[in-house]
């Protein structure tokens, strides 16, 4: 799905892009049914990350880049959906404008992705120029622990360590003049993790003459205690 607050203004446009595809992984299809990235003025503030690398195969795009971690999807217990598996589908439930509200709302079902869940449907709403809502309600017949990754181009700082003011566990991310403000508003997170290394090194296991360089890019981990319903609520703010 593709959500725009503005598409006739391009500088002032919140573009929000999501996946739910019934085809599920494999071949060239990663691992990424949920995920979503976030443009401000068609610039990238959330993204999915990894690499190539020397070519199609090599150890960081097999076990970094195809993988669930590596997008803007949830982890349940640390594991998310399975490359090898075409079943693992997902499916846009509805698409469209709020008549009441103008918001720019998405509805997808992950749940065939994740057999360790009962339910997994993510809601994501443009409310307006500067404010995207995304809503999770999960739920698993025992209690486990959601991984909530965003992946980011620039480094991301925890909000809360240098602002007393701001809501505990705020991301702040600053890229090419925007600055993006994320903030768990419901749900039980626990633990905001930043970090600037792949899993997977982009050059592991490659013979150092066909080493190659890209720019870095940036990972925060959210994760919330044990339940067995989760109702989860973020809002992405964007200034500038």
């Amino acid at each position: 799905v593709s959500l725009h607050s503005n598409r006739r203004y391009a500088a002032g446009d919140l573009h929000l892009m999501a996946r739910a595809s019934k085809f599920g992984p494999g071949s060239h299809r990663q691992p990424d049914n949920g995920s979503f990235a976030l443009f401000s003025g068609g610039i990238a503030l959330i993204c999915p990350s990894g690499y190539f690398g020397r070519a199609y195969g090599t150890k960081h795009h097999m076990q970094w880049l195809n993988t669930t971690k590596a997008h803007n999807a949830i982890l349940v217990d640390g594991i998310g959906q399975d490359f090898s598996n075409f079943r693992h589908t997902a499916k846009i439930v509805s698409c469209g404008i709020e008549p009441a509200s103008g918001q720019r709302i998405a509805v997808l079902d992950m749940t065939d992705s994740y057999p360790m869940l009962e339910k997994w449907v993510r809601t994501f709403r443009v409310a307006d120029g500067h404010t995207v809502i995304i809503e999770d309600e999960i739920r698993a017949d025992h209690p486990v622990e959601i991984t909530y990754p965003l992946h980011t181009l620039s480094k991301p700082a925890d909000c809360h360590a240098i602002e007393s003011d701001v809501p505990p566990l705020s991301l702040s991310v600053w890229r090419h003049g925007k600055h993006l403000i994320v903030t768990p508003d419901d749900g039980c997170f626990e633990e905001l993790t930043l970090c600037d290394r792949f899993d997977v090194d982009l050059n592991e296991g490659e013979p150092e003459q066909f080493h190659v360089q890209m720019p870095g890019q940036y990972h925060a981990y959210y994760k919330t205690a044990k339940k067995s319903e989760h109702h989860l609520r973020v809002v992405f703010r964007v200034y500038g």
